[in-house]
């Protein structure tokens, strides 16, 4: 089983990659609320709270690792249940 942490992610400007060419997740200015920034997911969602720079980015490293982490439980669920 694979699990991911920080040094397999990295920040291209805005965007947190884990060695491909789309970003997992990145980050987008507020339009509202200047100085503050929203998640950006691949599927176009933002994230209903802002945060400041240094917290988006704490914050998209956490859901990332999160995500990755997640499939990787799912997928050695699967595995178990199959054999």
């Amino acid at each position: 089983m694979r699990i991911y942490g920080t040094n397999d992610l990295e920040w291209k400007g805005k965007g947190l990659f884990l060695k491909q060419k789309n970003p997992l997740i990145q980050i987008v200015e507020d339009t509202t609320h200047k100085g503050m920034y929203r998640l950006l997911w691949p599927d176009g969602v933002k994230s209903a709270d802002f945060y400041n720079f240094t917290r988006a980015k704490d914050h998209a490293m956490t859901m990332a690792l999160r995500e990755l982490n997640k499939e990787t439980e799912d997928q050695e669920k699967t595995r178990q249940e199959t054999a």
